[in-house]
Formats: structure tokens, sequence, C-alpha cells
């Protein structure tokens, strides 16, 4: 019955990003990619990659949906909608369709010559996360086995951010209103929602180390509750100027670039912690990551939004 599903549920995800390279319409485009983040959300789930699944659903689907449905709203406005879907049948969409059916039959062709018996490095991974007292491998491969990596990464998302502010004019972009004040619905519903979403974030925080969790998933979702509340009318906090933000953006990296240094000054190596402290110190690291990840998303959509005329995201 299983085998059905997974079935059913490749040729879904097929279809869907194939509706997304659709030229019929830009927003129809946005609209079929939030949808294949899901499914993809979903795939992973029956993979048994519950850690990518969770970040798929909240960046890939939410996070990106949410920035390429306002994208697509200010350039509907500034493109008249036939010169703009003309582009798109003419040139657009073609050559990303040609690539995707390229690729997608080159992974199935890579699936089927996959030898029928192959360990791979799942037993060593697992050993190592073990002896690192991480028992979730994707966090011990993520900040102890590839530290660098993730170091470089983050680096990459705070330089983005900062690409994103230095595009502006206006020097308090972050705290201007994006929207109107919401409807009594919306109104409740973020009210209700977003002190869950924040009890989520910190519950995946805690679990990282030994459940499905860690600070991408909890940053995403963190993030994810603040463009909530920024398109359900809701002002950035008093207290949240700039310094703050920039506090926020940047301790993330300053605290991965302090611990990763400080096995220097007990005479070991970039990134080896040690092992009595080791738990604690990804524990640290990854809860100020959490909190410069969700500051990162939410500041890279409230500075990219385009206001529309009343107000509201474009």
């Amino acid at each position: 019955m299983m085998l059905v599903f997974d079935i059913i549920l490749m040729g879904v995800i097929v279809w869907i990003a194939l509706g997304s390279l659709s030229p019929r319409g830009v927003y129809k485009s946005v609209v079929m990619f939030v949808v294949f983040g899901l499914f993809m959300a979903l795939g992973w789930v029956r993979l048994g990659a519950p850690d990518v699944a969770l970040a798929e659903a909240a960046i890939g689907a939410g996070v990106t949906g949410v920035i390429l449905l306002d994208a697509a709203g200010h350039l509907r406005q500034r493109t008249p909608g036939p010169i703009l879907e003309r582009h798109v049948r003419r040139g657009v969409a073609p050559l990303p369709l040609l690539a995707s059916v390229i690729v997608f039959f080159v992974l199935a062709l890579l699936v089927v010559n996959l030898p029928a018996e192959a360990d791979g490095l799942a037993p060593l991974m697992t050993a190592g996360a073990e002896d690192s007292g991480i028992k979730n491998v994707v966090t011990a491969v993520l900040l102890d086995f590839r530290g660098y990596d993730t170091l470089l990464e983050i680096a990459v998302l705070m330089l983005a951010t900062v690409a994103v502010f230095s595009l502006r004019d206006a020097p308090d972009i972050l705290g201007r209103r994006l929207a109107g004040f919401a409807g009594p619905l919306l109104d409740s519903f973020t009210r209700i929602v977003t002190p869950f979403m924040l009890v989520i974030a910190g519950h995946l925080v805690w679990i990282g180390s030994s459940e499905p969790g860690g600070a991408f998933q909890a940053g995403a979702v963190l993030g994810a509750a603040g463009i909530l509340l920024a398109l359900s009318g809701f002002a950035s906090p008093r207290w949240a100027g700039r310094r703050v933000v920039r506090l926020s953006l940047t301790m993330g990296l300053l605290v991965f670039i302090a611990i990763a240094l400080y096995p220097l000054f007990l005479g070991g190596t970039l990134l080896q912690y040690p092992d009595e402290t080791r738990k604690t110190l990804i524990l640290a690291m990854e809860t100020w990551l959490t909190l410069s990840i969700g500051a990162s998303l939410v500041s890279l959509f409230i500075a990219s939004a385009s206001p529309g005329p009343d107000g509201g995201v474009a």
C-alpha cells in the first residue's frame, strides 16, 4: 500500500514541478511552487528525513513562497499583463522546463543503477554522532562534522541580508508597517498562532541534539512567525531598533566564530569542541543561530516587500 502511495506522490511532485514552469501566468507558477514545496516536505518525510522536511516546509514553501508572491504582485504592477505573459511564453518557461526534464532523467538513471545493498556512510556517521554526544546525526553533521560549511552558510545569509539593506534608500526600512490593520479573523488567528510558533521554535532548538530539529528549522519557524505578524499589520516593537536588529543578525555568526576559535586556546584545532562541553557549546550555538536566522528571514522579507497603494503588501 505504501509503495502505491509513494509512486502516486512521486508522480504528483513531478506534475506540480512541471506546472510551476507553466507559461500560463506568473502568479499561478508561484502558487504551484508553494504547493510543490509542501509535497516535497511530505516526500522527505517518506524518505525518513524529517529535519529536511521541516526546513522545506518552513523555508521552501513558507518564507520563499511569501517573498515570491510579493514579487509577483509587484511585477504585475510594473509590467502590463499581456507583455509579461508574452515574455514568459516566448523565452522563460521552456528553458527551465527542459533543464528540469534532463535533470530528472539523469537522477532517475542514477537511482536505478544504485547497488542493491550499500551501507554508505550511515554507520560511520551514526557512530561519530554517538561519540560526540549529539544523538541527532543531522545536527552532528551540520555543527560538528562539517562545521566549516555551516559557518560559511550563516555568513552568506548575513551578507545577503546586508546586501538587501544596502539596496534600500530608507534607513528605517525595518520600522515600516507593511499592511493595514488586519480583519478580525486574521487578527485573532495571528494572536493565537504566533505564541505557539515561538514555543515550537524553542522546542526545535532544545530537541535538536537528539531528535529532528535544530537551528535552521527553529529559525525558519521563528522567521515565519515574524512574517505573519508583519502581514497582519503589526508594527515592530519599540525595543527592536537598529542596534537590536543588527545585534540579532550578527550574534549567531559571532558566537559561531567564538566557539570555533575556543578550542585553539585549549591547544586543540579549529571547531574541535572539547568532549566535556561539546553538547553545551553546540546548544548555545544553535540558540543564537536560531535568533539570527529568524531575524534574517524577517528582515529580508520586510526590506524587500513592496507596500501597495493602501499600505498593504503588493
